[in-house]
């Protein structure tokens, strides 16, 4: 949710990323807000369109240099330029790759979904992580849903499932969140390990 991620949120991923000795690395989605451009009621103090897209750029910098090869599922809040094209009645065909619009460099490589070692990686939805994994019967990693951080596995005779919500690294306490302020649950804050 760049560039309202908590400032040490950076940090902590890569300090998990060593300690578990992680090789492929997959951002679950959500790499910006989009929060000057998103459907929810804007807060007056907010940062411009111009702002939000110039400081995110900078904060994704930092991200491109700590982790210089992934991908990303692209999330709800990440396709928000799309549906608002569509919104207005334009070809998609006018707007760039994503990885273009956000400076990343080339072996970030940005998808919808991706199976890696029979787990499927998305971004989420409605569904919980656990019901795509029963509904798929296929291990599921996804994110969207803030306030949930768990795994949880579901064991058969025939197989052995297990669904991980990853959680965010949102600073909830942020302008760009204050449509959730009154919400009595809050963000957890972390990331996953297979």
């Amino acid at each position: 949710h760049c560039p309202f991620d908590l400032d040490d949120y950076l940090e902590f991923c890569y300090n998990q990323q060593v300690k578990f000795d992680c090789g492929t690395v997959v951002f679950i989605g959500d790499i910006v807000e989009a929060a000057a451009w998103n459907m929810h009621e804007k807060a007056t103090d907010a940062l411009s369109q111009k702002e939000e897209i110039s400081t995110a750029r900078k904060r994704l910098a930092d991200w491109y240099y700590v982790f210089p090869e992934a991908t990303v599922t692209l999330g709800n809040h990440d396709l928000l330029i799309a549906r608002q094209m569509k919104k207005a009645g334009l070809s998609l065909e006018f707007m760039q790759d994503f990885g273009v619009i956000w400076n990343a460099p080339k072996t970030w490589n940005f998808v919808y979904e991706i199976i890696i070692n029979g787990v499927r990686y998305t971004h989420g939805d409605k569904s919980s992580a656990m019901q795509v994994a029963k509904d798929s019967r296929t291990s599921t990693v996804q994110g969207h849903r803030h306030t949930e951080g768990y795994v949880e596995y579901s064991v058969s005779d025939k197989d052995r499932i297990f669904g991980l919500q990853v959680g965010c690294g949102i600073d909830h306490k942020h302008l760009a969140f204050e449509y959730a302020k009154s919400y009595s649950k809050k963000p957890f804050i972390g990331c996953g390990a297979i």
